[in-house]
């Protein structure tokens, strides 16, 4: 046997495999620019565990308004830029409409959780019956109960101001759920409640990006046994919770659709009227997304707010004179008067600026080729918008990391002169293009109430601290991570401003009793004599 052309033919092999291997990781010359690549892994090894957000803006700063990442052969594009946000996820929307796929969420939710579903007939139909029950008309129909739970955290924070924290949550989850599900939550320490945080705290870890192995870059990993994978277990648990809790909201409005109690819900309707046909996987999907994201945009924004103007007496001071003289001390305000109030509304722009609620959005999936800026954006790629290094951009904001309520007086979007402000809007916290949130004008209206509110009834201070006597310093960069990111536990001094301010929280929380009582047949004994006996 001639041994010299078997050594040839296999080095050739294993030539033509190292090389082919050479390329796995690297970055196509069309692809946008990135941090340096390794063979094979390309970025693995240095993409984020905790807070991506951050280092998404650090490359941004480095790289450009769109750099790119490359897992194994995945691409990953960033963008930072609402000029190219506008350009590829609004202009080219159906091209990017997709949700890259996850073996982790679909072990969760069957694919069919509506916030992270592929693009399909399933997703549309669930997500325009939501948008024509969500219009800004149709949110206004739930305006007597969202602004009853308002005057209940009013009370709440003005008798317990150091349950803030439960206090903010309990008002999100309430009217999320009494807007889905007919039934409110009338007490922080109601047991939903704690079972629906519980299973969120859960759910947020599990999709904080970097957080778990990438099974989807190396699908071998999804076959290690049980024992050595501590995801498996996580997602079965997060599972099971779901199923537990949105099967027993189906149950509860079925009994009540037969009982003839019906008393307005959204998914009495989707239920009696079959929109989402019989598919008890898909009605689940849709509870959960409309469930979580309405209560996480708007309990992390209320925590921000009081975060932020804690630390900003300056900016209370402004909003006080402000609201005082057009609302005055003898009425809570109203939603119609919040377009007289330009300083309370650059507070609530600025919030959310500074601290978007989820920092780098939920990723794009690309089903169609597109060139943005000379970049070719491949099929498969997944896209971030990387909302927190728009809002922190110096070039667009003088000292972004500051909380300055200000700009927004002087500019519209907040920017320095001479910025830029192509693409940009006040709502980018809500996503773009197909995917932006179906429930904005919800959360939008409960933003606003709350804000107004807060500003008109108390002062916000620094707590002392009991051993010195001196106020305790707010960290306003103190966040947790996950994919949607909180003020960690902070403390702080909540006062009524006067005793007629208290007086009338009082008074209001008490005429509101007929409003609640419509949504409080499937309570427990205890939760329901909590909630008749607030205010009294």
């Amino acid at each position: 046997m001639d041994l010299v052309p078997i050594t040839i033919v296999l080095g050739s092999i294993v030539a033509i495999t190292v090389m082919r291997l050479m390329r796995i990781g690297k970055r196509p010359p069309s692809f946008p620019p990135g941090p340096p690549t390794t063979p094979v892994l390309g970025n693995l090894l240095m993409f984020p565990r905790e807070n991506a957000y951050l280092k998404f803006t650090q490359w941004a700063r480095e790289f450009g308004g769109m750099f790119s990442l490359m897992m194994f052969d995945n691409p990953i594009v960033v963008i930072s830029d609402p000029r190219l946000v506008k350009e590829l996820i609004e202009k080219k929307g159906g091209s990017v409409a997709d949700r890259p796929h996850s073996h982790l969420i679909n072990m969760v939710t069957e694919g069919k959780y509506l916030t992270f579903a592929r693009y399909s007939n399933d997703w549309r139909t669930a997500r325009t019956m939501l948008q024509k029950a969500l219009t800004k008309e149709a949110c206004l129909e739930y305006l007597p109960i969202m602004q009853a739970e308002a005057i209940q955290l009013l009370f709440n924070m003005m008798t317990t101001p150091d349950n803030f924290f439960p206090d903010t949550t309990r008002f999100a989850y309430s009217v999320a759920a009494t807007v889905l599900t007919g039934t409110r939550a009338p007490s922080s320490e109601s047991p939903i409640l704690k079972k629906f945080f519980h299973m969120i705290e859960e759910w947020s870890g599990l999709l904080e990006p970097g957080s778990q192995p990438p099974l989807d870059l190396i699908p071998v990993l999804k076959y290690i046994p049980a024992r050595w994978a501590k995801w498996k277990d996580l997602c079965a648990d997060i599972r099971r919770q779901q199923y537990e809790l949105y099967d027993g909201f189906v149950t509860m409005c079925e009994k009540r659709i037969a009982n003839n109690l019906r008393n307005g819900s959204l998914l009495e309707g989707v239920i009696a009227d079959q929109k989402l046909g019989n598919d008890r996987v898909l009605i689940r999907g849709t509870i959960g997304a409309f469930l979580e994201g309405g209560t996480d945009t708007t309990s992390l924004f209320l925590k921000s707010l009081i975060l932020m103007l804690t630390s900003s007496p300056d900016a209370q001071t402004k909003a006080h004179k402000e609201i005082d003289a057009v609302v005055g001390s003898d009425r809570l305000p109203t939603l119609s008067d919040f377009n007289d109030l330009p300083y309370c509304q650059a507070i609530m722009k600025e919030v959310l600026r500074i601290r978007p609620m989820v920092p780098i959005g939920v990723p794009h999936n690309v089903t169609k080729e597109e060139v943005i800026d000379g970049y070719v954006i491949p099929v498969g790629s997944t896209v971030f918008m990387n909302q927190f290094g728009i809002l922190h951009d110096p070039e667009a904001y003088d000292d972004p990391d500051l909380f300055i309520p200000d700009r927004f007086i002087t500019s519209q979007f907040g920017t320095k002169p001479g910025a830029n402000v192509e693409g940009r809007g006040n709502e980018t916290h809500f996503g773009a293009g197909r995917r932006v949130c179906v429930g904005m004008n919800l959360a939008n209206n409960a933003m606003i109430t709350n804000t107004m509110n807060f500003l008109w009834a108390f002062d916000f201070k620094p707590a002392n601290d009991p051993a010195t006597g001196r106020p305790i310093p707010v960290d306003i960069n103190n966040y947790s991570e996950g994919i949607a990111t909180s003020p960690r536990p902070f403390k702080c001094d909540i006062r009524p401003r006067s005793p007629t301010h208290a007086a009338l929280i009082r008074k209001e929380l008490l005429a509101a009793r007929p409003i609640f009582e419509r949504y409080e047949h499937e309570l427990s004994p205890e939760e329901a004599q909590y909630a008749v006996g607030l205010g009294a």
